[in-house]
This record gives C-alpha cells, sequence and structure tokens, in this order.
C-alpha cells in the first residue's frame, strides 16, 4: 500500500501532466483553450521537460521497484517531489483560475476541474508532513516490494487472478466480456481496500506503525477521492507509471 499511496501522491502531483487529450478542435478552441501558449497547456509543457519536475522524472525512468526505492530514500528526495508536486499543482489552479469559462468548459469536459485539483492539494498537504515524510521512510524498504504491491492490488481488484483464457474455444465474446469486466472489477468499499492494504503492509513489515502509516494515507485518499470514480481522469493519469 505504501508503494500505492507515493504513487497516489505522484498522480495528485502531476494531475493533467501529459493528460492534455487531443480533441477534435475549432481553430477558435485551440486557439483559445489547446494552444501552446495558453498558461494552463504552460503547465503541462513544463511538466514534459526534462529539466521540468527532477526528482519525478528519475522516479518515473526507475526500470524496477529497486531503482525506484533508492530514488525515494535518497537525502531529500520525498521532501523534493513534495516540492515539485506543489509546484505543478499551483500553476495548474492558478491556470485555470485565469482561464476563460469557455476553456474551463472544455478542461472540465477532460474531468479537469478546480475540485480535483483542490483534492489533490488536500492529500498532498496530509501526505507531506513532516512527521509523515520520516514515517514513510522508515517504513519503505520493507513495503515497497512486489509481494506488497501484489497483496495491495488484490485489495482493490480482488479478482484479479481470474484466468479467463481458461474459457476455452467454445466461449462466446459475451463469456469472454464478461470475464474480464469480472477481471477489472474494482472493490467500491474504501474502508475495505484500506483495512486490507493495511494489514497487508504491516504483515510484511511485521510492524504496527507500517499498518497504521498505510491507514492514514488511505483514509485521507478516499476522503477526497471515490474508490471507484466515475471519471477518466485517474486511468489516463496512472499511464505515467505503465
Amino acid at each position: 500500500m505504501l508503494r500505492l499511496t507515493l504513487i497516489i501522491v505522484l498522480i495528485a502531483a502531476i494531475c493533467s501532466a501529459k493528460h492534455v487529450k487531443k480533441v477534435k478542435r475549432t481553430q477558435d478552441v485551440e486557439e483559445n483553450c489547446w494552444a501552446e501558449s495558453h498558461p494552463f497547456v504552460q503547465c503541462s509543457i513544463l511538466a514534459s521537460r526534462p529539466d521540468g519536475y527532477p526528482v519525478f522524472r528519475e522516479l518515473t525512468q526507475a526500470r524496477n521497484m529497486t531503482e525506484s526505492k533508492r530514488v525515494l530514500l535518497a537525502e531529500g528526495n520525498l521532501e523534493r517531489i513534495c516540492s515539485e508536486a506543489r509546484t505543478h499543482l499551483n500553476c495548474m489552479i492558478e491556470a485555470l483560475e485565469s482561464s476563460s469559462v469557455k476553456c474551463k468548459e472544455v478542461y472540465e469536459s477532460q474531468q479537469m476541474t478546480e475540485e480535483l485539483f483542490d483534492n489533490a492539494v488536500s492529500f498532498l498537504n496530509d501526505i507531506c508532513d513532516d512527521e509523515v515524510l520520516e514515517a514513510i521512510r522508515r517504513n519503505l524498504d520493507c513495503a515497497w516490494n512486489l509481494e506488497v504491491h501484489s497483496k495491495v492490488y488484490k485489495c482493490i481488484y480482488p479478482n484479479s487472478e481470474k484466468d479467463c483464457s481458461k474459457l476455452g474455444p467454445e466461449a462466446s465474446h459475451t463469456d469472454f466480456y464478461e470475464c474480464f469486466e469480472e477481471k477489472h472489477r474494482r472493490n467500491c468499499d474504501a474502508d475495505d481496500i484500506v483495512s486490507c492494504a493495511s494489514e497487508a503492509v504491516a504483515n510484511e513489515c511485521d510492524d504496527d506503525e507500517a499498518g497504521q502509516l498505510v491507514e492514514l494515507l488511505g483514509n485521507s485518499y478516499f476522503d477526497k477521492f471515490p474508490a471507484c470514480p466515475d471519471n477518466r481522469h485517474l486511468k489516463s493519469l496512472l499511464k505515467f507509471f505503465k
């Protein structure tokens, strides 16, 4: 769960970087909303530059969990990620506030709303507290591994191990569709996800603090974002971490 919650921090931090999708544009919309000169788009351009957010970039370029753990545990990097996150969120919020009504409607159609950014800031403030960051450092070594990640993933997607390939050649298209729908069905009970993930991390680390940390972060996150959001922005943002 620590891996998940830290990723969520980064998702909150880079809310909408590279999220500016190609849409069917009129010349007017392009000039007013999606042009590179628009402040809102400039925020995303900054995020995509090699020197834009160096620690976040280094983390996303890590080849495996061992490398990403090294990046996160490097002295001062958690604080730097928080700083990069705040910089980007402030950029997006200020740009959105100064946008025209028409452009705000265009951005909101892509799920980029003031409420989203405000919630991201609130979550960032919770997780970037000095005591929380120190607790993350103390527990990251034991919690950041594939075994824990797999267990936490099952907390969110309880049917993730379902093997749809066993349906056989006689299965219909509908059978396969329903199987994959079930395989990727999310657990929408936030309390259950947090409890499950907290237990998984506490058992791995053999430390109550690790479980309590996950509970704190998980409750903070789900207080601001639904467990099963009826929107597309998180799916888009998760592409950063593939």
